[in-house]
């Protein structure tokens, strides 16, 4: 105990870096802050970008893949290795940041379902803006948004899919840490 002019004050423990780390990412309720889902917001929208932008190299050794570039006039640079890691990052973000803000408004209770839920949602909204891109593409508009569409739902899937295993890995670790190292 300290004393000051007579009064006595308790001595606070030091808090060791580890602690303070904790406790800059959870609050006292246990709840992850502002820093930590900065973090978890950069981890599954890479995760999510990376496997968005795998599938469409995997699929883009496709000749149909060559056909649907040809169509369009897209480039293999720009149809592969440009815009497709972008849109993967801009997919990603809002579908994981949607995850991590709503989590609690969103029907299914399991990550992975979540974020497949979201992913098809961003699905949907692509379909509607590529159908009508594809009215403008010359020759057969329908068979370009088939190819289209059948390309790029395995992206989507794959993003979802790689999102969702991520969260649900995140958060098995924050109750983790939350129980203090015991799952059960």
């Amino acid at each position: 105990m300290n004393t000051t002019e007579g009064a006595t004050a308790p001595n606070r423990p030091s808090r060791s870096s580890s602690t303070a780390a904790k406790l800059r990412d959870t609050d006292t309720s246990g709840e992850v802050t502002s820093h930590g889902i900065f973090a978890q917001l950069c981890a599954l929208t890479l995760g999510g970008a990376l496997a968005f932008w795998a599938a469409t190299v995997a699929f883009s050794l496709l000749p149909i893949a060559a056909e649907f570039r040809h169509a369009f006039s897209i480039s293999y640079g720009e149809g592969v290795l440009v815009g497709p890691p972008l849109g993967g990052i801009a997919i990603a973000f809002v579908i994981s940041w949607f995850l991590l803000r709503f989590s609690s408004k969103v029907p299914a209770r399991d990550p992975l379902l979540m974020s497949l839920l979201l992913s098809c949602v961003a699905l949907g909204a692509a379909i509607v803006m590529l159908r009508l891109a594809a009215m403008g593409a010359g020759g057969d508009p329908m068979r370009a948004f088939l190819i289209w569409a059948t390309l790029n739902v395995p992206r989507f899937i794959a993003l979802g899919v790689a999102v969702g295993c991520l969260h649900r890995k995140l958060r098995g670790s924050e109750v983790v840490k939350r129980r203090g190292g015991s799952t059960s």
